[in-house]
């Protein structure tokens, strides 16, 4: 499926803990529609978001890069599936989130240091 054009209610929007956020949309009966969202549930996708207010075609939607260098994920999910591994490997001690959370703070500042190299 290259494109799925459809109405839809944006209902609610929540703040999660990893800074993403969460949408619930609301659509009418989708027919066949619905079974083409249903096989990509899960997936890594594109949205383009227009007011019902703008008048949108199909071939209006652009045609985004999909990231097939990454598979279906984008490259922050598979640094957190590689890290997954790693945790794995070594015998899964504490949590996995504290884990990819000590990983990503010890990133964070060697990121900071190759910065604050470049700007003094």
């Amino acid at each position: 499926m290259s494109k799925l054009y459809l109405s839809a209610q944006l209902a609610k929007i929540e703040s999660k803990v990893d800074r993403t956020l969460k949408l619930i949309f609301y659509t009418q009966e989708l027919g066949e529609d619905a079974g083409k969202l249903m096989n990509i549930s899960g997936e890594q996708v594109n949205m383009v978001i227009v007011s019902g207010e703008e008048d949108l075609k199909p071939d209006d939607i652009p045609d985004v890069p999909t990231g097939e260098e990454y598979g279906n994920r984008t490259p922050s999910q598979l640094q957190r599936a590689i890290l997954y591994r790693i945790w794995e490997a070594r015998g899964k001690t504490n949590t996995f989130e504290s884990y990819y959370r000590q990983r990503m703070s010890k990133n964070e500042q060697l990121l900071k240091a190759e910065l604050d190299k470049l700007t003094t």
